[in-house]
């Protein structure tokens, strides 16, 4: 007994196949949804299916590589390949970030940048109306200022 997936390897042929075929009777699966090799081996349609030549299979088209240096083709495949395992080491060293994580924390970065100088307003408002002297309004914003810059720096965002 295995399952539909396991057969299906074992067998050559695709799950959906063995799916199909259980669906239109030509095999039978047990009542847990597993299949018994034997059985499957000798049904009329796995003989069937085996007897039949592969069919929408293209022959692979066929490269003339005559005038091409096939050692500098090896060199270029092998720096190719030297260059994708060192940037799978890298990431994996956390050196390198996917993109997607990498915009993810650009977004939060904005909006919260966003936030902060969304809130100045509402917080120098009241404090700077009261005031008279444009050195003082400037201190208050610039402390301000300051004091939103200094939460972004100390921001932290999770891995």
């Amino acid at each position: 007994m295995a399952s539909i997936r396991a057969a299906a390897k074992v067998l050559g042929v695709s799950h959906v196949a063995l799916l199909k075929a259980a669906k239109t009777g030509s095999l039978k699966l047990n009542p847990d949804r597993t299949v018994n090799l034997e059985t499957i081996r000798e049904s009329e349609w796995y003989r069937n299916r085996k007897s039949r030549k592969p069919s929408g299979n293209k022959p692979e088209p066929q490269v003339d590589l005559s005038g091409v240096d096939k050692i500098d083709l090896e060199k270029r495949l092998i720096a190719e390949r030297t260059e994708a395992l060192r940037l799978d080491n890298e990431e994996r060293k956390k050196n390198l970030l996917p993109a997607d994580e990498v915009r993810g924390a650009m977004e939060a970065i904005i909006s919260t940048t966003r936030s902060h100088l969304l809130l100045l307003p509402a917080k120098l408002a009241h404090k700077v109306s009261s005031l008279t002297d444009p050195a003082e309004c400037q201190a208050v914003i610039d402390a301000e200022i300051k004091a939103a810059l200094k939460a972004l720096s100390e921001t932290t965002f999770n891995e």
